[in-house]
């Protein structure tokens, strides 16, 4: 710890105030990030996570505050999505613009050999970064990031959009790769346990700083809150005997000025007793519960699947031989983007609705509860109130209950759906399924919209629960917290396998030789062959030379492999 704390701050935050609307976001936090930091910035949806990290970007200013780089520091911000003023222009040219304004405009062999460290194929580098799929782009973004050879690293959501493919390959990236600091917004539990060593946790409009990763601090924070809550409780025992007794005293001094001083030194304690219990602060933070139930059936099966043929159109995507899904089943489905996954999903949904189709036979006592990724079974117009009605008899009182238990309060109840941010949405679906309490619920990507406090949440409601659940995630703490099976789909069939971490593994080891997850819309161009870049790369020894001594960046760590790799194709 010591070592740490004598590490020169690269970025400070100082006092730092913030506030969406008129509601403060945070006030007058401080917080410094090192060399060698590896961070985890984590909290509920709306507590303000990736307005902190674009302050700590310098995209905006605070209200009060100010944030202080050491000099010659250079930071480079990740966002979740690509900028508006990317996307029609292709990956070399939108990582030239970087090195311009890092000053290396005329060191275009950063680029190539970052690109190349990334893992995207050389005919994606003239392509559009609009042309790209979400797998793409995040690597996109990243290599643009690091090519201008930071000294921290601001990453917002980097694996949002990608599969299980690529999430296991960013992280690789991320651990072995990119050696500078970094702090970076996740939701990924597995991710941030994996990928880094210490923890900022926003909550209550302010930060609390834990040196280990996420779920280490979680418990640190957990016993930080228990602790606060027995010396508080402790604190207002001290404070009533000491009203009681200055309660008493004060009758006596009526009937005698003897008692009189007395009397004043229990005011006094009681004072300073008033002081220690309003200093002692516990968090006013509520867990916001995400409500979701299955009921269980006496039944051999609730679902099973003979001979069925799974695609779009005269496109076939796979085949499925026989699979059966029984009561107290929780299976998940796993595949690469545009396997077919969701499909599946949404033919026994539909199914299910037409009673029926040749090769999906249900259960006659079975039912079905479907939570869609896009949440577009949500009616916009409808009021919260309104849809919760819609699944149950409740009185008014039980479903303003509901609600409330769901983290929605009462002057929200009225409010159009339309308005709702992504997570409440995703609470709001929750709680109408636990109403509808089906046999055999289906949630595509349900942690989608979720914090990671509403994924763990879910979980333990799942683990609960003793129906059937069949579900698609990328979350890999959700998958192995949650399923008892796992059917994959590869090479042209649904199968199960038995080990989610050797399929981890497979993943990692066959992602160089996948190809890119969709085409490329972008115009076909000419690329300079491996020769021509080789010949282009040793034509400027010299100038890789003279380049400035790497701060950990991918960059110099990749020269030599290049060379080697290239060397070979003469």
């Amino acid at each position: 710890m010591g070592d740490y704390m004598n590490n020169e701050a690269l970025i400070s935050a100082i006092d730092l105030t913030h506030t969406l609307a008129i509601d403060p976001l945070f006030e007058e936090i401080s917080l410094s990030i090192h060399r060698g930091d590896r961070i985890a910035l984590v909290g509920t949806n709306g507590a303000g996570k990736s307005t902190l990290l674009q302050l700590l970007a310098k995209n905006f200013e605070p209200i009060s505050g100010k944030v202080v780089y050491r000099r010659d520091t250079w930071a480079e911000y990740v966002p979740q999505m690509v900028p508006t003023e990317l996307s029609n222009i292709t990956l070399l040219d939108g990582i030239h613009r970087t090195l311009t304004a890092r000053g290396w405009g005329d060191e275009p062999w950063r680029a190539e050999i970052v690109l190349d460290a990334m893992k995207l194929k050389r005919k994606l580098w003239m392509a559009p970064f609009s042309a790209l799929s979400g797998g793409e782009a995040n690597r996109a973004l990243l290599a643009r990031a690091i090519a201008a050879d930071p000294d921290v690293l601001l990453l917002d959501e980097p694996t949002n959009h990608l599969d299980s493919e690529g999430i296991v390959e960013f992280e690789r990236l991320l651990r072995d790769e990119v050696k500078v600091a970094f702090c970076m917004v996740s939701h990924d539990r597995e991710l941030l346990d994996r990928c880094t060593s210490r923890t900022l946790i926003l909550r209550d409009k302010k930060v609390y700083d834990f040196l280990a990763p996420y779920s280490e601090a979680r418990e640190g924070l957990k016993e930080q809150d228990e602790a606060a809550a027995h010396l508080r409780a402790q604190r207002e025992l001290e404070y009533k005997k000491k009203r009681a007794v200055a309660q008493r005293l004060q009758q006596w001094a009526k009937l005698s000025d003897n008692l009189a001083p007395r009397y004043k030194a229990a005011l006094t304690e009681l004072d300073r007793a008033k002081e220690r219990l309003d200093s002692t602060f516990v968090t006013r933070e509520k867990r916001r519960e995400v409500s979701v139930g299955i009921r269980s059936v006496r039944a051999d099966r609730i679902v099973r699947l003979d001979d069925v043929s799974v695609g779009y159109g005269d496109q076939k995507l796979f085949t499925i031989e026989a699979i059966e899904i029984e009561p107290g089943d929780r299976v998940a489905l796993l595949g690469r983007n545009g396997t077919g996954k969701s499909t599946l999903i949404r033919r026994i949904v539909s199914a299910f609705s037409i009673e029926g189709e040749k090769g999906i036979l249900f259960n006659p006592r079975a039912s079905i509860g479907y939570y869609d990724q896009e949440l577009s079974l949500l009616r916009n117009e409808s009021s919260v109130f309104d849809h919760i009605a819609r699944f149950t008899t409740s009185s008014t009182g039980e479903i303003a209950a509901s609600l409330a238990k769901a983290g929605f309060r009462a002057e929200m109840h009225r409010r159009t759906i339309a308005t709702l941010s992504g997570g409440e949405r995703a609470r709001l679906q929750f709680l109408a399924l636990r109403l509808l309490n089906p046999t055999l619920l289906i949630l595509d990507e349900p942690t989608n919209h979720l914090d990671v406090q509403g994924c763990e949440s879910l979980e333990e409601q799942l683990l609960e629960s003793t129906g059937a659940c069949l579900f698609v995630s990328h979350d890999r703490r959700f998958l192995k917290t949650v399923a008892t099976r796992y059917l994959l789909i590869d090479g042209g069939h649904l199968r199960e396998i038995f080990d989610l971490e050797e399929y981890y593994e497979k993943v990692l080891t066959s992602f160089e030789g996948c190809e890119p997850e969709q085409a490329v819309r972008g115009p076909k161009v000419s690329l300079p062959s491996e020769e021509e870049l080789l010949s282009q790369i040793m034509g400027r020894e010299s100038e890789l030379l003279k380049a400035p001594p790497s701060r950990g960046s991918v960059i110099k760590a990749h020269i030599a492999q290049l060379y080697s790799s290239l060397e070979t194709l003469l």
